[in-house]
């Protein structure tokens, strides 16, 4: 529902606040436009917009802020913009600012319409000074705004005070007043410009030009030049230790004045290499430790990847070895590994620190058994343990005896700084994200910001033997994650928890480098995704695309997303995709159930999915919609609503692959919390994950009905409609399947038992299992 509200005078309307849009282009965790994964409410029509501001206009408003969503995606912006202005309505502008080129002076800005087009007047309705009487003397009255006017926001010093003075004194504080800022005390300009050119190139690339005014005093324009900023006005805040920055748009463009005004010189900065930061905090991007790079001929740093079911490339290591020294760092990983425990113990004997990524579930038991191989090979050892069940359970890990600090949520600066504690002998009081161990007590430090992924280093893939993998996995495919978070709350996943509903991804020309690099160097055949979701910013998704169409990267790819957002690509989009490589795209259903979506907090609905599908099919892409069944008081009925949703996939394509998993309640997520009452309690202590399987185990949360039809329902819909490979006996099982698929009768299942025996023969398996999603 789109929002408008007032604050009023006895009698008069004074400010009115237009939402012109419930879209944006962005997913902020702290914004509620995106809760429950989408924007919520009736959006009101462009005449009921219009409505509103007659209504504010007749009731005398004198000022309008146009917010959102973002307003800047709206199409009705520009005629509610230019009917307020056309009534003397001083307006301002609520926005995330990744859109501000199309602010740019009328008929001149980068992006606009080209001259004589209609869509020119409403860069005049924003720029153009407020309609009003004069004062005596020529101008604008103090405080009014003679272009769009930013907000001041107040600014540390630190970023603020590297102007550099080029025009031989400060600006004039009535000339600022002229220009839409408040000199609200003394203006200083120190030396340097580092600091601030660095934060304005934030928003592009190009020169920047420092404030600056005619000497003696005289009025003259203070300005800074960027392709991002049109125009900045640096004013100190006086004796309060803060210095305040006004930002005014455009750069270009006459503004009202109160007489002649000399035109100042404008000073250049020398030019740095052009790095593009659009959309990053000031953050500095991550880089080697000092004392890493002076010990790095010295005791290395040993990293161990447990062992575990999937074949995929262990990215948590590589991720947080990156920003290390490479000649320190040693990756074991336990899946290839014979002796794996040998291997680790020899190399602790001189390392810096061992450092394992733990997932929940079996791979506990392997992570302790190397740490304690380990330690028993030197005592004294510092254990860092990393990955989701630290991240979620770090107190657990701690109270094991055999781990000295766990890092939760994003590793890679956090272990970068428990190297150079570790290098320089000192303490793990300062660092951020990490809870530790002092003797007995256990202490957890301040959590770390959720850093943009653009400020780490890239992933150095040459810490692994490749060929090694490629030869484990039989496919010369290369796992690359481009973004890290989610934005979405399932109240079944363990990302809410972890990372607070943020996400960051990689910019387009990075990825599209990276991976051509790596096709290049290993001969790939295929790229896998490992995003959480990879389609979460749809622009960033066919940049990529465009990227390995025009830089000639030929390899086939694949990754993971969500039907809400899958269902918004064009055909455009979809072809461009296909063309690109793409072969296949998981996607997670969950449910057929809307009652059920509703409850696990999902955030798509059941038409959705099959609307992903249809597209999918129409440009020949394949697909993985995996489903989720045994989930705590599901709702009666549910699991036949998802048969009814799989049937219907494969209806649609019958290469489709629609596995149903058994709900697993892994802890830190908001369902795992009601399984107490069901009769299932995570274990208090981490040894005590050798007696529980989430991977294997069917649990007294899933009910008879889950339990006798599900793996059925999975067996004869999978070989009912995929092709039968050659052979007699498969032509066979897929006629049986099929007829029973369309009789819907799974009863008597003497083919799935015949299959599962062969099977158990063959591989000593206990029971079939889905296919993770990954092979």
């Amino acid at each position: 529902m789109m929002r408008w509200g007032a604050q009023r005078a006895p009698g008069r309307l004074r400010v009115l606040v237009l939402a012109v849009s419930d879209r944006c282009d962005q997913r902020c965790a702290h914004c509620s436009i995106w809760v429950g994964g989408r924007a919520r409410g009736r959006t009101l029509s462009r005449a009921e917009r219009l409505a509103i501001a007659e209504e504010a206009i007749a009731d005398g408003v004198s000022a309008a802020l146009l917010t959102g969503g973002e307003p800047l995606l709206a199409a009705d912006l520009w005629p509610i913009a230019e009917r307020l202005h056309g009534a003397g309505v001083r307006l301002m502008l609520a926005t995330n600012g990744m859109r501000l080129e199309v602010l740019g002076p009328a008929g001149r800005g980068r992006g606009r319409p080209a001259r004589g087009s209609t869509a020119r007047a409403p860069c005049r309705a924003l720029h153009a000074p407020r309609r009003q009487p004069p004062r005596a003397g020529g101008g604008h009255r103090s405080g009014a705004v003679g272009r769009l006017r930013c907000r001041v926001v107040p600014a540390p010093r630190r970023l603020l005070g590297g102007v550099r003075r080029r025009c031989g004194g400060p600006p004039d504080a009535r000339a600022l007043r002229g220009r839409g800022a408040r000199a609200g005390g003394r203006h200083r300009w120190a030396g340097g410009g580092g600091c601030l050119r660095r934060r304005l190139r934030a928003r592009g690339r190009g020169q920047a030009a420092p404030p600056g005014a005619t000497p003696r005093g005289q009025r003259g324009r203070g300005e800074v030049r960027a392709p991002g900023l049109r125009r900045a006005v640096v004013v100190d805040g006086g004796r309060g230790g803060r210095d305040r920055a006004a930002v005014l748009l455009p750069a270009r463009g006459r503004p009202g004045r109160a007489g002649a005004a000399r035109r100042p010189r404008v000073g250049r900065l020398p030019r740095r290499p052009a790095r593009d930061l659009r959309g990053q905090r000031h953050v500095p991007a991550l880089r080697l430790s000092q004392a890493g790079r002076a010990m790095s001929a010295q005791r290395p740093i040993v990293l161990y990847n447990p062992r575990g079911e999937g074949h995929i490339l262990p990215l948590g290591l590589v991720h947080v070895a990156s920003v290390l020294p490479r000649q320190r760092v040693v990756i074991v990983d336990g899946r290839l590994e014979p002796d794996a425990e040998a291997r680790v113990a020899a190399l602790a004997k001189d390392a810096a620190c061992l450092g394992v990524s733990v997932l929940t579930g079996a791979p506990i038991l392997d992570a302790l058994k190397v740490t304690e191989a380990a330690r028993q090979a030197r005592p004294d050892l510092p254990v860092v343990w990393g990955g989701w069940h630290p991240s979620l359970l770090p107190e657990q890990c701690l109270a094991s005896g055999v781990v000295d600090a766990c890092v939760t949520g994003q590793g890679e600066r956090t272990l970068a700084e428990v190297v150079e504690a570790l290098d320089a002998g000192d303490g793990f009081d300062r660092i951020r994200g990490l809870v530790w161990r002092r003797g007995t007590e256990i202490v957890r430090n301040p959590p770390r910001p959720f850093e943009d992924v653009n400020l780490f280093p890239p992933a150095d893939f040459d810490l692994l033997d490749m060929e090694r993998y490629f030869h484990f996995r039989g496919v010369r495919r290369l796992d690359y994650c481009s973004s890290q978070g989610c934005p979405f709350q399932c109240s079944f996943c363990a990302d809410p928890a972890v990372y607070r509903q943020r996400w960051s991804g990689l910019r387009a020309e990075r990825v599209v480098g990276e991976i051509g690099a790596r096709v290049r160097r290993h001969r790939l055949r295929e790229v896998f995704f490992n995003d959480d979701n990879f389609f979460t910013d749809l622009r960033r998704t066919e940049a990529i695309c465009r990227g390995l169409l025009e830089s000639g990267v030929r390899v086939r790819w694949f990754g993971t997303g969500r039907a809400d957002l899958l269902r918004r690509l064009t055909d455009e989009q979809l072809a461009l995709m296909r063309e690109s490589g793409c072969y296949k795209v998981n996607v997670g259903a969950e449910s057929g159930s809307p009652e059920l979506l509703e409850t696990i907090k999902k955030g798509t609905l059941v038409g959705e999915v099959l609307e992903t599908a249809e597209k999918l099919h129409r440009f020949g892409i394949g697909a993985r919609f995996s489903f989720i069944a045994g989930f705590p008081q599901e709702p009666p009925g549910s699991l036949a609503d998802t048969y009814r949703a799989v049937k219907a996939l494969r209806e649609i394509d019958g290469e489709f692959e629609t596995p149903i998993y058994f709900y697993a309640p892994y802890p830190g997520t908001d369902l795992a919390g009601r399984m107490p009452a069901l009769g299932f309690t995570a274990p208090q202590a981490l040894r005590d994950w050798e007696r529980v399987d989430l991977d294997h185990d069917i649990g007294p949360w899933i009910s008879e009905p889950v339990r006798k039809w599900v793996p059925r329902y999975n067996f004869y819909l999978r070989h009912g409609y995929q092709r039968p490979r050659p052979g007699l006996g498969r032509r066979l099982l897929h006629a049986a399947a099929r007829a029973r698929v369309k009789s819907d009768y799974y009863r008597f299942d003497v083919e799935r038992r015949a299959v599962g025996l062969v099977k158990r023969i063959a591989t000593g398996a206990l029971r079939e299992q889905p296919a993770i999603a990954e092979d």
